[in-house]
């Protein structure tokens, strides 16, 4: 069985002025909202221009705990660091896991 990555690079839309651009970034690969797995990204094809003939690639994924990652939290994740969303309340601060019920 395979071991989960701890980071991911995903490539996403970033629209500046109405232009589209798609910028490779590095994420964490578990939900910020829950910790959970995201999930594991898929090609899609994207209109990035204002006539909507420019088509690019970028990643797409569904994480299995149902909470939805925007392109601009991700974007805002990969450029300021997770801690820095959740100290600014743009994201919820994830519980801390807790100490084994029965010691060894």
């Amino acid at each position: 069985m395979n071991a989960r990555p701890v980071t991911m690079s995903v490539r996403v839309a970033e629209f500046i002025d109405g232009l589209g651009y798609v910028r490779e970034v590095t994420i964490e690969a578990t939900c910020p909202r829950c910790g959970g797995p995201r999930g594991w990204p898929k090609t899609q094809m994207m209109s990035m221009g204002r006539s909507g003939r420019d088509r690019r690639e970028v990643d797409c994924w569904s994480n299995p705990c149902g909470h939805v990652d925007a392109f601009d939290l991700v974007l805002a994740e990969a450029e300021f660091g997770r801690a820095v969303l959740v100290e600014a309340g743009v994201l919820p601060q994830l519980p801390q896991p807790q100490e084994a019920l029965c010691p060894s």
